[in-house]
């Protein structure tokens, strides 16, 4: 794994405080994705994009924008989509190689009015048991690595949507 992208390789041991690998896999909840929308799916680097094909070499991406993404796949439901590399009863297929907006999750990388900001997303119920402070204790951890890996790959930060709670901002960082 390159140099570049350790830090944020470690953030998964942190977010782990949160959700449990074991919790994750029995859950699955962030590898659908209703009524399919680009912005709700994670942005594949170059590396993981290998990893992927060498997985599974009929993985397909999209690269709407600039951004590499999955290109996710059918379910029964017409309305909802599957992540390619979600095995059922095993969980994500790469594991800690796993896309940054996975790796991150229940956290959400975003931004309002020019201000980047952890966030936790509202569909997450592996979360429901944690205290908010923790939580926010958890993002703040996290910010130097997520803001690195922000300033290296700008396409990851998406705009702030509503019903996301903000845990911190980049200005906690800045004047921390």
């Amino acid at each position: 794994m390159p140099k570049s992208e350790r830090g944020v390789t470690e953030m998964s041991v942190v977010t782990d405080r949160l959700v449990t690998a074991a919790d994750c896999a029995q859950c699955k909840e962030c590898c659908f994705f209703e009524s399919y929308t680009l912005a709700d799916t994670p942005s594949v680097s170059d590396d993981t994009a290998v990893r992927a094909s060498m997985l599974i070499p009929e993985v397909r991406f999209t690269e709407p924008y600039g951004k590499r993404l999955f290109l996710m796949l059918p379910t029964d439901d017409p309305e909802i989509f599957v992540c390619p590399m979600l095995d059922h009863s095993k969980g994500c297929l790469l594991g800690a190689d796993k896309p940054f907006e996975c790796r991150l999750f229940p956290f959400a990388l975003m931004q309002r009015d020019g201000v980047r900001m952890i966030t936790l997303s509202p569909s997450c119920p592996c979360i429901s048991e944690q205290s908010r402070e923790h939580m926010k204790r958890t993002a703040a951890d996290l910010l130097p690595d997520v803001l690195a890996e922000a300033d290296r790959r700008p396409e990851l930060v998406r705009p702030y949507e509503a019903g996301y709670t903000v845990m911190c901002t980049e200005q906690l960082f800045t004047e921390g």
